[in-house]
């Protein structure tokens, strides 16, 4: 559970991302922060991510040299499934520039945040703009297919598109729409709506990373996990 509630703000992008387990959607202050909830969430090997997970305790200097009990709190814990062999990681969002600018304000945090972890045998890591909206499509392809999270399920598209997968090598997304749908154009348009629902909700896997998602997207079976 949070150890704070994010408020409203006018400032900031503040929401709520949801997940493809319903009960496990994250808060989020900034819009950086969405985005890189939005690639953990893309993860397989992921198992869950909390918003506001802890509360770091730590002894700072005020601005007369006085030490003052401070805290900390860290944007999201990540946990992963037990095959992955990960341990949690405990995880800071923050802009480049502002890292800079604020160096001797953050570090205490930071160093703070780490000895934590490290007493729990979790990882601590900090990603910036950098890290998060690198060179990779996979963002993009994400924020494409976060449209298609809110519609409902469509069973029997969905039962159609999984029998005709293979269950090795997978197919072009183009060759399996064909396979269901054949030529009738609404029929193909649907059954896309709800193939790229079963990626964005995991049933089914494309290469986020590779390059940008089309019909041309190899879809092969979901990895299994624990």
């Amino acid at each position: 559970m949070p150890v704070r509630s994010i408020p409203r703000s006018y400032r900031s992008i503040t929401g709520r991302l949801a997940s493809v387990r319903p009960s496990q959607s994250v808060e989020h202050e900034s819009l950086l922060e969405r985005d890189c909830a939005l690639l953990f969430q893309s993860d397989p090997a992921v198992a869950s991510i909390e918003g506001q997970p802890v509360r770091v305790e730590f002894l700072g200097t005020d601005a007369k040299g006085r030490q003052r009990a401070r805290h900390h709190v860290p944007d999201f814990l990540v946990q992963f499934q037990p095959r992955s062999g990960r341990a949690p990681l405990l995880v800071e969002v923050k802009y480049h520039a502002e890292l800079r600018a604020k160096h001797d304000e953050y570090l205490p945090k930071v160093r703070a945040a780490r000895r934590y972890a490290r007493t729990r045998g979790w990882n601590y890591r900090i990603y910036t703009e950098r890290h998060i909206r690198g060179a990779s499509h996979r963002l993009r392809n994400l924020k494409f297919l976060q449209a298609y999270r809110r519609d409902a399920r469509d069973d029997d598209a969905a039962r159609a598109l999984l029998s005709a997968l293979p269950a090795i090598g997978g197919m072009p997304a183009r060759a399996l729409l064909e396979r269901c749908a054949g030529t009738d154009r609404e029929k193909r348009a649907r059954f896309a709506a709800c193939l790229w629902r079963l990626v964005v909700m995991r049933e089914v896997h494309a290469n986020l990373d590779g390059a940008p998602l089309n019909l041309d997207t190899l879809i092969r079976a979901a990895p299994a996990w624990d």
